[in-house]
């Protein structure tokens, strides 16, 4: 119940900045709608078939032939702007430890779990807002039947969008002010790099590629790939568990180490 009291006050205050949520809710889609164009149609072609989709696409004026790459690209960066609406959103944490907000709340009986938990629901809601959107323009994308690769990409998505929001919950609790550009361009930027968010696997050298599995992105985007390929839901499972324990392992940090007063 103390859960679901702190994720109402997160909405609340989220519906009350409402240019700021339909920002976050429409900028991704413009953005996303217009790297798909230069991607795929605007300068290739895509044939889809029982095995999955073959992809052609154009980089720096020379044309390539290389399976799935240009729609993992598009999908790369829709998780980059799902980790950004998760570390905007961060900073509700952050503004109640300065306002004391936090402190007032820690003196009530209520568990660290419960705050994280009420913290994780209320950012979940809105990252779904964020989410469904960027669903149905994959879908219309990908030109994906509600099968189960439709489904598969979706639970990726939704799994990336919870360890999101529990990085941002562990950072909270290290972080003694909050910047969005400063963790855009420290964190999220960087780790979308090294996961292959923005550059394909093929194009990385070997070190890097491998080094990339130290980011949940990297996860998302080789489930990904296997799903585009007609993977079954059950071939995409250990990769989803893994997603998601990163997300755990954020927000158990944050418990540990979040602070009721700002400092």
């Amino acid at each position: 119940m103390n859960s679901l009291l702190v994720s109402g006050n997160i909405l609340k205050r989220a519906f009350r900045q409402r240019k700021e949520l339909l920002l976050l809710t429409l900028l991704p889609i413009v953005i996303v709608s217009l790297i798909s164009y230069l991607i795929t149609d605007g300068t290739g072609n895509v044939e889809v078939g029982e095995a999955g989709f073959m992809v052609s696409y154009r980089v720096a004026g020379t044309q390539q032939g290389e399976d799935f790459e240009g729609y993992l690209t598009t999908l790369g960066f829709m998780i980059t702007f799902i980790m950004i609406f998760a570390f905007i959103y961060m900073g509700n944490l952050m503004e109640d430890k300065r306002r004391l907000v936090l402190a007032r709340i820690f003196s009530y009986p209520v568990g660290e779990w419960e705050i994280i938990t009420g913290n994780l629901l209320g950012n979940l809601v809105l990252g779904l807002m964020q989410l469904v959107p960027l669903l149905i323009l994959l879908k219309i994308i990908f030109g994906l039947p509600f099968d189960g690769r439709f489904i598969g990409l979706s639970l990726i998505l939704l799994a990336f969008l919870v360890t999101s929001i529990g990085l941002g919950i562990g950072l909270s609790g290290i972080i003694k002010k909050f910047n969005p550009v400063l963790l855009i361009a420290t964190i999220i930027v960087p780790s979308s790099v090294l996961g292959g968010a923005f550059i394909p696997s093929s194009m990385m050298p070997e070190w890097m590629d491998k080094a990339g599995y130290i980011v949940p992105q990297k996860w998302v985007m080789v489930a990904a790939e296997r799903v585009l390929q007609g993977a079954e839901l059950g071939n995409i499972a250990l990769q989803i568990l893994i997603i998601l324990g990163f997300g755990l392992a954020f927000a158990t940090f944050g418990i540990k180490t979040l602070k009721p007063m700002g400092e």
